[in-house]
């Protein structure tokens, strides 16, 4: 996946107790992470620790030990063997960046977006290849919003799977 130039970060630890309670160096320990994890997925995937410690230009045993206790914080999670995570880093980050509208995207672009397709694809699988107006199995099918209110962040119910029949009755009705 590519890299992203910025995270959603700042309100959110504001008011994160856990975070708020960190001492200066792991406080600062966390931020780095936070944005490893940016650069590198937007999973909450961390690199390894010889690659981390490498791109903070910090020992690897102190960065384990930070490592460690942010875990024992449970801002962190994972290990050596499995891996390291930020926990609720996608959807932290999903939320942000999906929000169309928040961010100015014109609606025929926020159709290109991973977030757009991938709902798609959802909705597709769900109605096994039949429109959920009127039942017949078309040979295309489009997804439909039913409602805009969440759009960029739209719940699976918001959205239908209409043959093309449906879908320009609902638009002309």
């Amino acid at each position: 996946m590519t890299a992203k130039y910025w995270i959603k970060l700042y309100h959110e630890i504001l008011r994160d107790p856990k975070m708020c309670r960190l001492s200066d160096r792991l406080y600062r320990r966390a931020i780095e992470l936070f944005l490893l994890a940016g650069e590198t997925a937007q999973d909450g995937r961390l690199p390894s620790v010889d690659d981390m410690a490498w791109e903070l230009r910090v020992d690897e045993f102190d960065l384990r030990n930070d490592l460690a206790d942010l875990r024992d914080l449970e801002i962190v999670t994972g290990g050596e063997r499995v891996g390291w995570f930020i926990p609720g880093f996608a959807s932290s980050q999903k939320r942000y960046m999906t929000n169309a509208m928040a961010l100015g995207m014109p609606y025929h672009e926020y159709l290109c977006t991973p977030h757009w397709q991938s709902l798609r694809d959802m909705v597709l699988a769900r109605c096994k290849g039949h429109c959920e107006g009127c039942g017949s199995v078309p040979p295309s099918l489009h997804v439909h919003h039913l409602t805009y209110e969440r759009l960029g962040e739209e719940l699976l119910g918001d959205l239908t799977a209409l043959c093309p029949s449906c879908h320009a009755e609902v638009h002309h009705a």
